[in-house]
């Protein structure tokens, strides 16, 4: 699925100690997809690196219609959440608060 959101994360202590980080990351990821939106045929170069698309042509008919700035449209949001519960079936969740916990976080 095109645009599938990914879920952007950090601790609790990053955001409050640090949310100049968060704003400078999400401000990133919102000048990369105005970007891709104005150059598709660049973007899908760049995406054939790291994707199993059968080559760049493929990637650019995938992606030429799609709106590529993040957004929490009522779909990713719901997506977001499937990946949450997907997280929380298969334990990631509870391994990555104990490995936080062991490092003295909270």
């Amino acid at each position: 699925m095109a645009n599938c959101p990914a879920v952007i994360t950090c601790t609790d202590v990053m955001a409050d100690e640090h949310p100049q980080l968060v704003i400078a990351h999400l401000k990133a990821m919102i000048k990369v997809g105005r970007w891709a939106n104005e150059h598709k045929h660049a973007a899908a170069v760049i995406l054939n690196r790291q994707t199993f698309y059968r080559d760049v042509e493929d990637i650019y008919e995938g992606i030429k219609q799609v709106d590529m700035l993040p957004n929490l449209s009522p779909q990713n949001l719901a997506a977001i959440e499937i990946g949450k519960d997907f997280m929380r079936l298969c334990c990631v969740v509870r391994r990555a608060a104990r490995r936080t916990r062991s490092f003295g976080r909270r």
